[in-house]
């Protein structure tokens, strides 16, 4: 990455130590570039001496705050871990939930869904649960252009399986991007509930599809239980994830 400040000689901060690469980010005349902070963060991305000043700088490009998010999850599990009293496949669920909600929301606020993705997939961030997590929120965008990713196919192919092929066309979908069994039938029914929403007219409301959304999965899958609210996404996640 190359810092520039007035005439002062550019620098690469991923040639110093965490201190110095952590004074320079806290440097608010400082230009870093968009891969200069990316390497950054893969050297020293899990030390607060330069994350701290690096997620404080006024302005981050998206693939930097995911790569970010990532490492920090990373570290996060390890720490976890090491606990006695913290089974290790709660801790990883625990952490993933987190960060897949951080990437959801994300697209929410970004114009980009595509590149957002693209970046998830580069980092290895990229998978059906996610998916599944963006579906059930009602973020169809998003979700669109993750199976998009995933299943190698474009977007147009994507939505015309999908919604105009119905159950056959997403469950193509699902065993190109190799999703776990049990979420072909989340999908198709999400699909089909997005199907519902849209011949009923007007604008989409995300909190109506979220809404019936999970009423729907809650019928198809019987053995979720019946006390989960019909907003909690989180909950249903996390037992749509134990189903086999």
């Amino acid at each position: 990455m190359i810092l520039r400040r007035g005439t002062a000689p550019t620098e690469s901060p991923t040639d110093g130590d965490a201190v110095t690469v952590g004074a320079l980010f806290a440097n608010k005349g400082s230009s870093p570039s968009e891969a200069g902070m990316l390497k950054a963060v893969e050297k020293f991305g899990d030390d607060d001496r330069v994350q701290s000043p690096l997620s404080q700088r006024a302005s981050l490009p998206r693939s930097v705050m995911t790569r970010m998010i990532a490492v920090v999850s990373d570290h996060v599990l390890k720490e976890l871990s090491g606990r006695k009293d913290l089974p290790k496949d709660l801790a990883a669920d625990i952490v993933k939930q987190a960060e897949e909600r951080v990437f959801v929301q994300l697209s929410r606020e970004g114009d980009d869904p595509a590149k957002l993705v693209a970046d998830l997939e580069e980092i290895g961030r990229l998978t059906p649960n996610l998916a599944m997590r963006a579906l059930l929120g009602g973020d169809i965008e998003f979700f669109e252009h993750a199976v998009a990713r995933m299943s190698k196919s474009s977007l147009n192919a994507v939505r015309a399986l999908a919604y105009d092929s119905g159950a056959l066309g997403i469950g193509e979908l699902c065993a190109k991007m190799n999703a776990p069994k049990q979420l072909h039938r989340v999908f198709k029914a999400g699909v089909a509930t997005y199907n519902g929403i849209r011949a009923e007219g007007g604008a989409f409301d995300r909190s109506r599809f979220r809404s019936r959304m999970i009423e729907r999965i809650l019928t198809d899958f019987e053995n979720l239980g019946d006390d989960l609210e019909t907003d909690d996404v989180d909950a249903l996640v996390g037992r749509l994830r134990a189903v086999g």
